[in-house]
């Protein structure tokens, strides 16, 4: 895992093992910078399973979604995972991104998320995402990191 400090002379980097720590804990939304038709940048805030095996972020989306079609054209993004309340913390970087369109990997990115981020598969949001992945609706992003640029506030000193 290649980590970069995000913010030197006056934040600390996070080591790789508080990276995964902070990557596969908590409800953050990783955000996607993707490019358009118009070569003008979206920004995509969404729920995200990271594997630390792989070093991978792994999202699931409608197959109709404008991220999905801005990544048909441009396959590298840049991404961000953050803390928004002080001490502030967080990583980012730029990735390459594949789109899975296979149905049995995405219903279990599909259900891995509603999990994280709703509980449970009971939750009427998670039922109505995960019909629609079982019947085609959705894709999988793979994302995979070329870098992490990391920071962590709550190792600095202020005086």
């Amino acid at each position: 895992m290649k980590i970069l400090n995000a913010g030197p002379g006056f934040s600390q980097p996070m080591t790789e093992d508080e990276t995964i720590s902070f990557l596969t804990s908590g409800r953050r939304n990783i955000y996607i910078a993707t490019l358009d038709e118009k070569k003008e940048p979206n920004i995509h805030p969404v729920w995200y399973y990271f594997d630390p095996s792989k070093e991978k972020f792994y999202i699931e989306t409608s197959k109709h979604s404008k991220k999905k079609k801005n990544l048909e054209n441009n396959k590298i993004v840049y991404f961000c995972v953050d803390e928004p309340n002080i001490p502030y913390k967080g990583v980012r970087g730029k990735a390459k991104v594949a789109i899975i369109q296979d149905i049995d990997s995405i219903v279990p990115i599909c259900e891995r998320n509603m999990k994280k981020y709703l509980g449970n598969l009971e939750h009427p949001m998670a039922k109505e995402l995960v019909n629609l992945a079982k019947r085609g609706e959705s894709v999988a992003i793979e994302i995979s990191p070329l870098y992490f640029s990391t920071w962590d506030d709550g190792k600095v000193k202020f005086q």
